[in-house]
C-alpha cells in the first residue's frame, strides 16, 4: 500500500513552568453545633363526652367529639403561655393560661356551667324585625356597582355615645329613709370588655388600590399613603365577645341568618354578623378600641408590598373561607381557621370568612373614577373591606377590593375587627 504523505507538525515549544508559592492553608474553624430541636410537649384535654369546641390562642383546634371526649392538641412549645377556651352550644368557659413545661392532661367539665345558663333567658328580641335582605351582602356581582338594600334615612351619630343603661341613673322621686333599710349590694357582677390579641403595625408609606385594567373599579389607580403606627386585631370580633358588650349595654343582639336560626347563640367563635356599621363603631368604643380606617386595613392586609393577597401573589383556594365549599365551609368558618392565608403582619381572615366594616367614607380614590354615591350623599356610606364567603376570588380580584356599605343597614356577610392609635 502507498501511504499518504503529510507534513510533519512542527512541535510546540514548552511553556516555562511557573512556580507559585502557596498560601498557607488557615486552620480550620471548629464545627459550630447545629442548633438543637425545639422540644415540643402535647395537651390532652378530657371533658364531658360531649361536642365541645376547643381553642387554643384563640385558633380553632378541634372537638373533644373527636374521641369520646378526648382531644389531644399536639406539637405544642414549652417555652409559650397558652389560653384554652372551651365551648359547649354557646355556652363558653374561659381557663386560665397554662404554662405548659410538658405533657399535660387538662380535665373539664362543662355541665355546672351549662345547667347555670340555663336559669337565664336569652335575649330574644333582635335590634330590628329581621328583615333577612337577600344575602344582603356584598357578592360577585359588586364589580357592577350595584347598591345594597336601603333602610330609612335617620340622622347618623359621627361618635358613638357611652353606652349606659337609662334606666340605673333614673332620678328617685320618692327616697327611702335610710336609717331604717339595710344597704345592700348589687349581686351582677360588671362585664369586663375582652382585649383580645392585637399587633403592632409601623408608621410608613405604602401602596394603596391597584391599576385594575378595568376602568370602572373604584379602587384604582394606585397611590401612596402615609399610614400612622397602629395596632389592628388578629382576629375578626366573634359572637361571644358581641354578646358580651350586649349583656354590658342592654343592647339586643344582631339578627340570625336566613341559613341558620341559632347562629348567634351557637356558634360563639364564628364572627359576628348583621351588625350595622353603627353597631360596629360601639362596641369598638366599648372595648375602648376603634374601627380601622380602609388604608390601615389594607395595609394590614397587603403589606409594605402591595400584595395581591395577604398571603402573595396568586389566589389558593385552601387558604380563605370565599364562595363555593372547597375550602370546607358553606357560610362563615371560626375565626382564625385558616392560618396559613395570614397577612404579612400576622392578621388573619383578612380576606374571605367575613366582609368587615372600616370608618372611612366611600369617596373615590384620586384620579379614579366618580361614583354617584360618593357624590350625591357620601355620609350615608361607609367602606366595607376584604370579602366574603358569599363572593368568589374572581369577583374580588384583588385584595385591594372595596365597597361602600350604608351605615344603618346590617348585612348577612359583614363583620368587624379593632384597631387602636398608639
Amino acid at each position: 500500500d502507498i501511504g499518504i504523505l503529510s507534513e510533519p507538525v512542527p512541535a510546540k515549544k514548552k511553556s516555562i513552568e511557573r512556580v507559585v508559592p502557596r498560601k498557607s492553608i488557615p486552620p480550620r474553624k471548629a464545627t459550630e453545633p447545629t442548633e438543637k430541636t425545639k422540644r415540643r410537649v402535647r395537651l390532652t384535654i378530657i371533658s364531658d363526652p360531649l361536642e365541645c369546641e376547643v381553642y387554643v390562642n384563640d385558633v380553632y383546634r378541634g372537638t373533644t367529639a373527636t374521641l369520646n371526649g378526648k382531644l389531644i392538641v399536639p406539637d405544642l412549645d414549652p417555652t409559650v403561655s397558652y389560653s384554652i377556651r372551651i365551648y359547649k352550644r354557646g355556652i363558653g368557659e374561659e381557663l386560665k393560661t397554662l404554662a405548659l413545661s410538658q405533657d399535660q392532661e387538662l380535665k373539664v367539665s362543662l355541665k355546672e356551667v351549662i345547667a347555670n345558663a340555663t336559669l337565664d333567658k336569652p335575649n330574644a328580641n333582635p335590634d330590628k324585625p329581621n328583615t333577612t335582605p337577600d344575602k344582603n351582602t356584598p357578592s360577585e356581582e359588586l364589580a357592577a356597582n350595584t347598591l345594597p338594600t336601603k333602610q330609612p334615612d335617620t340622622p347618623i351619630d359621627k361618635e358613638p355615645s357611652n353606652p349606659i343603661n337609662n334606666a340605673s341613673i333614673a332620678t328617685n322621686n320618692n327616697p327611702v329613709d335610710t336609717s331604717t333599710t339595710p344597704i345592700t349590694t348589687p349581686t351582677t357582677k360588671p362585664i369586663t370588655p375582652p382585649q383580645r390579641e392585637m399587633v403592632l403595625i409601623n408608621a410608613g408609606e405604602v401602596n394603596i388600590g391597584s391599576n385594575s385594567s378595568i376602568k370602572t373599579d373604584n379602587f384604582r389607580p394606585q397611590h401612596k399613603v402615609n399610614v400612622a403606627t397602629f395596632y389592628i386585631d388578629v382576629y375578626e370580633v366573634n359572637n361571644a365577645d358581641y354578646k358580651l358588650f350586649c349583656d354590658a349595654t342592654s343592647r339586643t343582639h344582631p339578627p340570625n341568618p336566613e341559613w341558620d336560626s341559632n347562629y348567634f347563640l351557637t356558634k360563639p367563635n364564628y364572627p359576628v354578623i348583621n351588625v350595622t356599621w353603627e353597631d360596629a363603631n360601639a362596641y369598638a368604643f366599648w372595648v375602648g378600641k376603634r374601627l380601622p380606617t380602609e388604608e390601615e386595613w389594607e395595609k394590614a392586609a397587603r403589606g409594605i408590598e402591595s400584595r395581591n393577597w395577604p398571603w402573595g401573589k396568586d389566589y389558593q383556594p385552601n387558604l380563605t373561607n370565599l364562595a363555593g365549599t372547597e375550602d370546607g365551609f358553606e357560610y362563615t368558618a371560626p375565626t382564625g381557621n385558616f392560618p396559613e392565608g395570614i397577612s404579612p403582619y400576622g392578621v388573619q381572615d383578612m380576606i374571605g370568612n367575613v366582609w368587615e366594616w372600616t370608618s372611612s367614607s366611600y369617596k373615590p380614590y384620586p384620579g379614579g373614577p366618580d361614583d354617584k354615591r360618593y357624590t350625591m350623599d357620601n355620609e350615608k356610606y361607609r367602606v366595607i373591606r376584604g370579602g366574603g364567603y358569599n363572593v368568589a376570588a374572581k369577583g374580588l380580584r384583588t385584595a385591594a377590593f372595596r365597597f361602600p356599605g350604608e351605615i344603618k343597614q346590617p348585612y348577612e356577610g359583614t363583620g368587624f375587627r379593632c384597631a387602636k392609635s398608639q
